[in-house]
C-alpha cells in the first residue's frame, strides 16, 4: 500500500497510529460525556492558565480527555 501511494513505509504505520489514537480519544470523550458537571467546571478553572503543554499534562494527571476541557472552553 505505502508503495502504491509512494511513500515511506514508517509514514504509513504512523499515519495509522495517528488515526487510530484519534478513534480511541474520540472513544474517551463519548465515555466520558457523563461527566459531572462540577468535575468538568473544576477542570476548567484549574487548566484556565494553562498553556497547551501544560494543559496536555493536567488532564493526563487527572484522567480528564483533553478534547472534553478544549470543548467546554
Amino acid at each position: 500500500m505505502a508503495k502504491d501511494a509512494s511513500i515511506a513505509e514508517w509514514a504509513l504505520y504512523r499515519r495509522r497510529n495517528e488515526a487510530m489514537n484519534h478513534v480511541e480519544a474520540v472513544r474517551n470523550v463519548m465515555k466520558h460525556n457523563k461527566i459531572p458537571a462540577a468535575r468538568k467546571l473544576t477542570a476548567l478553572v484549574e487548566s484556565a492558565a494553562l498553556n497547551e503543554a501544560e494543559l496536555a499534562e493536567y488532564c493526563r494527571k487527572q484522567g480528564f480527555p483533553i478534547e472534553e476541557v478544549k470543548r467546554c472552553r
